[in-house]
């Protein structure tokens, strides 16, 4: 007895499913301000692998992940679905076994082992693992049933008999394909069209969970929040302890305006058992990573870490300060490297009056990221604030680190200027009017300078010359006109 149709390998399996969410987010807007976790766990690493064809650096970090743990089932599923690409079968099923012995349920194993029946002709066995893994199907990171695994259990029906359970995953298989040409409408701009071939889908099959996945999203990229949300309770009510969907809503309230909800959603992650390595792989819905840059190849996963962060800054809007403090340091106990995290612990310790542990803070941050500006021009706000003189070694790092940044040496500048060094406030002063010619606050500030030095005749010069660029500082400029007209009338200067 032989398989009717032809054997599919699940060879691309592991990247397709990988590459599914990546290419939903990167043409749409970028909403929330999450931050990028700086360190990456070694689970997350093999994850990153997954999506890329470098098989042996993923088999080598896996193994590197399962030394620390033996009975990762995630770990062991994704190394043998490696295994299994690269047609070392008895290792693929050997690994298959291992998390199979510790989760019954695990989908990618359950399919990986039914593979490795099939080609052993053990094709009641394969059958029995892939319905197995069609009742445990979960659409997340890795390895949800695709084509080729529907493909085959078609096969297995047929061959066993069972023409009826064939037909109904052949029907599958053309849905798989329906799902697909969706996500490439989707990557074409063709959202509406993307969402009438999910709505097909859904249907026929309402427990097509991909196809509600995609739909749900597609929804946040028009910003039909309200349609997202009934998608995503669907998916929540189908896999309620799947931190990805509760993430995905709480999303969608935010952009609502719903901060209730979308907190309740973020602290619903916090509370579930067990605690999620990853929420999301490469793929956040609208949402994205704020950093200096964003591009298609910049490696966005969410974890525990962002969640805290992502908490912490719904607090902040809401003004709920000893809240948003409390995430910040379950961010910062999970990962110690959150920059972003810890300028903005800083600055809530700063307000509490806590200035040495706010400047700890900016250190660690410097100590973290030495070539990022902000710490650096935090802690100078700091120093200069409590009179700390090193101040200035911040203010100087910060030019050195933006030199065509105007706004760089006009805060240096008014150091020099509070400290009554007026010369070297008006060359700052000098190179930002060179750097942005219509800023009226360099102007101002030089103006102020001359002032403070008596030099009337200049700071009239510069106080005209701002005139005319700020209109909401007129009052006070001419009054500053008016007065030193008359100064320079009596004196010449």
């Amino acid at each position: 007895m032989r398989l009717p149709y032809s054997l599919i390998r699940p060879s691309s399996a592991i990247q397709w499913a990988i590459l599914f969410p990546i290419l939903l987010v990167f043409s749409g807007p970028l909403s929330l301000p999450l931050w990028a976790s700086e360190t990456k766990s070694s689970y997350e690493k093999v994850l990153l692998l997954t999506a890329t064809e470098d098989k042996a650096g993923l088999l080598r970090e896996s193994s590197l992940c399962l030394r620390a743990n033996a009975k990762d089932t995630d770990v062991l599923s994704i190394r043998a679905r490696t295994f299994l690409e690269l047609d070392r079968l008895a290792e693929a099923r050997a690994d298959a076994e291992r998390a199979l012995a510790v989760d019954p349920r695990q989908g990618s194993a359950l399919t990986t082992r039914g593979y490795c029946r099939i080609v052993s002709k053990d094709y009641k066995g394969a059958l029995v693992d892939y319905e197995a893994a069609l009742k445990n199907q979960e659409p997340l990171y890795y390895v949800p049933l695709v084509q080729a695994d529907y493909r085959n259990l078609a096969a297995l029906y047929k061959v066993t008999g069972q023409g009826k359970l064939c037909a109904e995953a052949s029907r599958k298989v053309k849905l798989e394909a329906l799902v697909r040409k969706a996500c490439e409408c989707r990557e074409s701009g063709a959202v509406d069209q993307t969402i009438r071939l999910l709505t097909v889908v859904l249907t026929e099959q309402p427990n097509f969970h991909k196809a509600r996945l995609l739909r749900g999203v597609t929804y946040n990229n028009k910003s039909e929040y309200r349609l997202a949300i009934k998608d995503f309770d669907y998916l929540i009510k189908a896999f309620p302890r799947s931190a990805w969907f509760y993430y995905l809503r709480s999303d969608s309230y935010n952009e609502l305006g719903d901060k209730d909800n979308s907190l309740r959603d973020l602290l619903t992650i916090t509370t579930l058992k067990p605690v999620p390595k990853v929420i999301a792989l490469n793929y956040t819905a609208q949402t994205g990573r704020v950093r200096e840059h964003f591009e298609g190849k910049d490696e966005n996963i969410v974890n525990m870490a962002d969640i805290y962060c992502l908490l912490g800054s719904r607090y902040l809007e809401l003004g709920k300060f000893e809240q948003a403090k409390s995430a910040f340091d379950n961010c910062l106990a999970l990962d110690k490297n959150e920059v972003s995290v810890r300028l903005e612990r800083a600055a809530l310790l700063r307000r509490s009056g806590n200035n040495s542990a706010a400047l700890n803070d900016l250190n660690l941050a410097i100590s973290a990221r030495p070539k990022f500006i902000d710490p650096y021009l935090e802690r100078a706000k700091l120093k200069d604030a409590l009179g700390d003189p090193s101040a200035l070694a911040d203010y100087s790092t910060v030019v050195a680190l933006g030199p065509k940044d105007p706004g760089s040496y006009m805060m240096r500048a008014e150091f020099y200027r509070r400290n009554k060094q007026f010369v070297k406030a008006v060359e700052d002063f000098n190179r930002a009017v060179q750097l942005s010619p219509r800023d009226a606050d360099a102007y101002i500030g030089r103006g102020q300078a001359y002032e403070s030095m008596s030099q009337w005749a200049q700071a009239l010069t510069n106080y005209r010359q701002a005139l005319p660029l700020s209109p909401e500082d007129k009052s006070m400029l001419e009054a500053k006109i008016t007065r030193l007209v008359k100064l320079t009338s009596k004196t010449g200067r």
